[in-house]
């Protein structure tokens, strides 16, 4: 006979039990774990599938031809080789893109017969007005990026002028005692937008027009070929070179490539034009429906952040015009 309280449950074992359970327990976290890096591998292979492999599942490879100002061609072929490098097939269209550098004015006189082109970005729209192909149809994507005009001197020059302190005006430029010259004006976008320039300041100044007029007709007849042609001499003769005009973004590229022959921007009071390098595709009669696409999608491109910064560290403004 026992008495209820003598009498006494069987001992459990908890030690044993307590194990069991927590190795179940460590054993489902590790398998929840693997089943996590698994699918993330998985995810990841699949990726690299629609990315790099994408290029390789191409249905065909789409060229497009670009044709841009030689001051812009070296930004746009780092944009597009970092395009082609991380952009995937398109429904399996695989755009190949080739930028050649051509001045706008050999494109505006040929583009149809000699120049052909998906994609034309001039430095300036005025180009747009020149083309005299027919069956060629151009429509705007908006601009790339923008530089504006400006009077370049060399350092020391510019410094005895004042800089960069002084305010400056283009009569007194064009008509100081220095030298001044521009680029051809009849196959440069900086020459054609220095007349321009300067003719919205004759038509709203009413003081020293005539002054000024003659300064630039003095200057326009004794234009150098182009650009490229002012900076040579600026670099040969630093004191006796004249002074010119080109755009803002061609002083950076100077100074970066020349850094012991720097040059001065100088910004006119009255104001100054702006080249705003637009992205225009290019239509003819045997302009693919794929062409068009390609062109479409890499005048895109040219907008996103990284294009802008590659755009940015070659001395350009964005398209509003911020510096």
């Amino acid at each position: 006979r026992y008495s209820a309280h003598s009498v006494t449950a069987p001992r459990t074992m908890p030690g044993r039990h307590a194990s069991s359970r927590r190795r179940r327990s460590w054993l489902r976290r590790l398998a929840e774990f693997g089943t996590a890096i698994v699918l993330v591998a998985i995810a990841a292979v699949a990726a690299n599938a629609l990315i790099d492999g994408g290029r390789d599942s191409c249905e065909q490879a789409t060229p497009l031809a670009v044709v841009a100002d030689p001051a812009i061609e070296p930004a746009l072929s780092e944009i597009a080789d970092d395009d082609e490098d991380t952009a995937p097939s398109v429904n399996g269209m695989c755009p190949e893109v080739d930028i050649t550098p051509v001045a706008a004015a050999a494109v505006a006189a040929g583009l149809g017969s000699d120049v052909t082109a998906d994609l034309w970005i001039p430095d300036s729209s005025l180009w747009a007005e020149r083309v005299v192909a027919d069956g060629v149809s151009l429509a705007s994507a908006g601009s790339v990026a923008t530089s504006p005009l400006v009077v370049v001197a060399p350092r020391p020059v510019a410094e005895q002028l004042g800089w960069p302190e002084a305010e400056f005006s283009w009569s007194a430029v064009l008509g100081g005692e220095g030298d001044t010259t521009i680029a051809d004006p009849t196959v440069t976008g900086e020459g054609l937008a220095t007349l321009l320039a300067v003719g919205a300041t004759v038509g709203v100044e009413g003081a020293d027009r005539t002054q000024l007029v003659q300064a630039m007709t003095a200057v326009a007849g004794t234009a150098v070929p182009d650009v490229a042609t002012a900076y040579e001499q600026g670099v040969d003769d630093p004191a006796g070179a004249p002074l010119f005009t080109a755009t803002e973004q061609s002083v950076v590229a100077h100074n970066l490539a020349m850094p012991d022959s720097p040059v001065a921007a100088l910004y006119p009071a009255e104001g100054t034009l702006i080249l705003d390098y637009p992205a225009l595709a290019v239509t003819t009669a045997s302009t693919s429906s794929g062409q068009s696409a390609a062109a479409a999608a890499f005048s895109t491109e040219l907008g996103t952040p990284e294009a802008v910064t590659v755009l940015r560290d070659a001395g350009f403004r964005a398209p509003d015009g911020r510096p």
